[in-house]
């Protein structure tokens, strides 16, 4: 069964062989087949082509009529910094998509020294062609790259100004992430952070909330909405809910449908019992130094214990205060 079902070898599935499996499946579909109704093949080899040049610096900056497939990281922040000082005008530029993809395609390939797949590139496509009120949802293989989709769309919707909230599935996969993309992202200027909580939190506002991109579990999102809209503990510091990329969406509307965010409150009356903590922490300490192990046994001695030519002596007080040994 195995065997019928993997190959050997690797097969990288063409644009060609992408799109026209795409259009069987979401046959029934109507704003895929509207979106599929330009020439997503050309879109698609416009972004990998070896001689595009940038609108953006060929506009502004004479001297950068060079390839994009030809930058370095400083052309990149260039680029990125030239676009976010007027979002409104270059988002609405012509091919604005394509040339924002390409140039991402160029940053993960200095990154990562590996070129974006047809895959990758049309899932950014279909994704980023997705109805404002009802979003997309994709299907995207074991080992297609989800991580990279996700921060390729995270970087464009930054650029355009947005705050962008990526949910994965786990704490850990939160802040390995950020740690891994944060170079990434920092060739465009913008700068990440997961929200896990690294010490107790009290109030005010979480540093990572400044970020234009937070990685976090969804659960950690809700504490942290929870805590500034309920509790008023202004732990958002003004973020607005824009924009939220969601890594293993089945892990969180399935395995995690259960888990609910609950801030813990403090009852009343529970200061009235800090006299009788007090009161039981010092006994315990007390009788803690009056434990001695002898044998594997364990006895509660009252008095001083000490040692005398090799013999442990205990001195205690009688009833008329003598010392006795």
């Amino acid at each position: 069964a195995i065997e019928s079902n993997f190959s050997e070898i690797g097969e990288i599935r063409s644009a060609v062989g992408l799109i026209e499996e795409l259009g069987n499946i979401n046959s029934n579909n109507e704003d895929l087949k509207n979106f599929m109704g330009i020439n997503l093949l050309e879109v698609v080899e416009k972004i990998k082509s070896s001689d595009l040049i940038s609108q953006v610096l060929d506009n502004t900056i004479r001297d950068q009529s060079i390839y994009i497939t030809q930058w370095t990281e400083k052309q990149i922040r260039r680029w990125a910094d030239i676009v976010k000082e007027n979002v409104d005008y270059w988002t609405k530029i012509n091919d604005f998509t394509i040339e924002a993809l390409a140039v991402i395609k160029q940053a993960n390939l200095l990154h990562t020294e590996f070129n974006l797949t047809d895959a990758q590139i049309l899932s950014c496509l279909i994704a980023l062609n997705a109805n404002v009120d009802k979003g997309r949802l994709l299907q995207i293989g074991t080992g297609e790259g989800k991580s990279t989709i996700v921060s390729v769309l995270a970087v464009i919707h930054a650029l355009k100004g947005k705050k962008v909230d990526i949910i994965t599935s786990s704490p850990v996969l939160a802040e390995r992430d950020a740690k891994e993309k944060a170079k990434f992202y920092n060739m465009f200027d913008l700068q990440c952070s997961d929200n896990n909580d690294k010490s107790i939190y009290l109030a005010g506002p979480k540093k990572c909330y400044r970020k234009d991109i937070v990685y976090g579990e969804a659960t950690q999102f809700q504490f942290d909405i929870l805590r500034t809209e309920y509790a008023q503990l202004n732990t958002l510091d003004d973020r607005k809910c824009e924009v939220a990329i969601v890594d293993e969406v089945d892990s969180m509307l399935i395995d995690d449908s259960s888990k609910i965010a609950r801030l813990a409150t403090s009852m009343a009356g529970m200061d009235q019992l800090h006299i009788i903590y007090h009161v039981l922490w010092n006994r315990i300490v007390y009788l803690q130094d009056k434990i001695i192990e002898i044998n594997d046994k364990m006895y509660l001695l009252y008095g001083k214990v000490g040692f005398e030519e090799g013999k442990m002596i205990l001195e205690y007080a009688d009833e008329k205060g003598n010392i006795i040994k």
